[in-house]
């Protein structure tokens, strides 16, 4: 997890977006009488949260990790890419905690289904 607000000189943490007041035609600020304000958008401090950012993060991510295992005399690698990227099938697993739980409690009890009578 990283945090999406800025540091300042001094490692203090600013405003994570900054107001923009949208202007009418002749340059005037409007006022929303329903919302009680000036009408604005927001524009974001850094460009932390756009996914090609977690792409540059994680391809630096990966790098330092190869470096590091080529280092220590591993021959893996980390590939930062997803699998569909790779060309490579993924196994999905999805199951629920409760089917999970479920199974456990049937596989520890084996034969309860027969001493029922079923």
């Amino acid at each position: 997890m990283l945090t999406m607000r800025p540091f300042d000189e001094r490692g203090e943490g600013g405003a994570k977006q900054k107001k923009e007041y949208i202007p009418d035609r002749d340059g005037n600020e409007i006022y929303d009488p329903k919302k009680r304000q000036y009408k604005c958008k927001s524009i974001p401090a850094t460009d932390w949260n756009e996914q090609t950012k977690a792409e540059e993060w994680r391809a630096a991510w990966a790098q330092l990790c190869n470096q590091a295992l080529e280092q220590n005399g591993h021959a893996e690698r980390v590939d930062h890419r997803s699998y569909e990227v790779q060309g490579k099938k993924a196994e999905k697993i999805r199951k629920s905690v409760y089917s999970i739980l479920r199974q456990e409690q049937r596989e520890r009890q084996p034969g309860r289904a027969q001493d029922m009578g079923r």
